[in-house]
């Protein structure tokens, strides 16, 4: 808030000077808040607990940080509702009418960065209580943020599938191949996202890809264990932070959120399953 806000408050709560015939006569008004936009506040609020919905945060933190936001600004009434694939806030300042704003999720994905950084900026809002346009200005530089560069994710994809083979009592040969096998289960991920194909659709396509690739190198060139192979591979697939989170909610008490994200991390499982047994029963006959 500028400096200036604070000394026209400051003056319009102690005193309203009057001049007559060089006498002064004060006297003390009650105090009103500076004005705000309750739309664009809540929809600012909205755009705060979708960053962190779609990032990978739990439902119990998104509600926690849109409660404490309006707490901040003194909103009379406030109610929050969330799960996976919506938000709903209903607010009402001061001297406003009451008012309910949705907020649909389509997409999802992991990015703790964002996630730390919107409790930043959350923390930093209860503490000062900033203008409109700050906070809308921090949420674009969070929406701005780059995440890590695509040959860095690449990298790391062939990294822990090939280091995962390994583990698995896997041999050099099986090491090569599953990072290949990752770097290519990667390409063909960034391609689906981008047609925002159903998640547990882009779990049965990568599932049957990786697993023919694997089929068919060790087939081809006879040597490598192709379940070592795929199961490094799976092991990148598997929505273990769905898992943990639906859990997690289920604990808190939030039964629908944590029922829908244990639904959710179920079928991708079973698609990942699926996806695994459509190749490898008829490629076994033939290979």
């Amino acid at each position: 808030m500028p400096l200036l806000t604070h000394y026209q408050i400051f003056f319009q709560y102690h005193m309203t000077i009057f001049a007559r015939r060089g006498n002064i006569r004060v006297q003390k008004m009650p105090y009103k808040e500076p004005f705000m936009d309750q739309s664009q506040l809540i929809c600012c609020i909205l755009d705060i607990g979708e960053l962190l919905l779609t990032s990978g945060a739990e439902v119990n933190r998104v509600e926690d940080t849109i409660l404490r936001i309006c707490n901040s600004y003194h909103f009379q009434r406030c109610d929050v509702h969330a799960i996976n694939s919506s938000i709903i806030l209903t607010g009402q300042l001061p001297d406003h009418p009451i008012e309910t704003q949705l907020r649909r999720i389509y997409s999802f994905e992991t990015n703790l960065n964002t996630v730390q950084l919107v409790n930043e900026l959350s923390r930093y809002i209860c503490k000062h209580t900033p203008d409109l346009p700050v906070i809308q200005r921090e949420i674009q530089r969070i929406r701005g943020e780059k995440g890590y560069p695509s040959w860095a994710v690449y990298v790391a994809y062939g990294v822990v599938a090939s280091s995962f083979a390994l583990f698995f009592g896997g041999n050099m040969v099986d090491f090569v191949l599953a990072a290949l096998s990752a770097v290519t289960m990667r390409f063909v991920s960034v391609y689906l996202q981008k047609i925002h194909i159903n998640k547990m659709v882009e779990s049965f396509l990568l599932s049957a890809l990786c697993t023919a690739f694997a089929l068919l190198c060790c087939g081809l060139l006879s040597a490598g264990h192709y379940d070592k192979i795929i199961i490094g591979n799976i092991m990148l697939l598997i929505p273990g932070l769905a898992f943990c989170n639906g859990l997690r909610d289920l604990i808190v008490g939030d039964t629908i959120s944590g029922g829908l994200s244990l639904c959710n991390a179920l079928l991708c499982a079973l698609a990942i399953a699926l996806g695994f047994v459509v190749i490898w029963m008829p490629m076994r006959i033939l290979l």
